[in-house]
């Protein structure tokens, strides 16, 4: 056989190869994001009015998304939160207590992510701002992106916020 025709079929097999990953690696439809956050939410001495929500379709070209989370404090002593971060640099998250903010927060393997030290004391609800930038992984980040904020309290609860969206063009 020519080189060309060797090259020919390792370049078909490597195509075919190539897309069956694709298939078996994306999302099906109707899988549950929200179902990653149940074991961890469940220690959490905070809890939200949502804990997943999902933009739907959004376009690179208007920019930034941004969804407020409701958190609340039913305990009978104040929590206090020790660390805010996000699953990916593209998503940042801001908390707010009373008429007071703190961060924004990112990424927790990117760099220093510092400490909140913030308590919401009994009866108290704070606000969690996430943001999402479909633009931050350029033109290769279109199709659907799940990712996580984790808001870890000092005495070991973590709550975790869940956002999906679907980045076209």
């Amino acid at each position: 056989m020519s080189k060309k025709v060797l090259s020919t079929i390792f370049i078909v097999i490597g195509v075919v190869a190539l897309g069956l990953l694709l298939l078996y690696a994306e999302p099906k439809a109707g899988e549950n994001v929200e179902s990653k956050s149940v074991s961890s939410n469940q220690t959490s001495q905070l809890t939200a009015d949502l804990s997943f929500y999902d933009f739907g379709t959004i376009s690179m070209k208007n920019g930034k998304v941004t969804k407020s989370f409701k958190v609340y404090n039913n305990q009978s002593n104040p929590v206090l939160v020790s660390k805010v971060y996000t699953s990916c640099m593209c998503t940042d998250a801001l908390l707010k207590i009373g008429t007071k903010s703190y961060g924004p927060y990112g990424m927790l393997a990117h760099g220093l992510v510092p400490s909140v030290n913030q308590e919401i004391k009994p009866s108290e609800e704070a606000n969690i701002d996430v943001t999402f930038d479909p633009n931050a992984h350029g033109p290769a980040g279109v199709g659907v992106i799940e990712r996580e904020v984790t808001v870890e309290q000092a005495a070991g609860g973590k709550l975790i916020l869940n956002i999906k969206a679907n980045v076209t063009p």
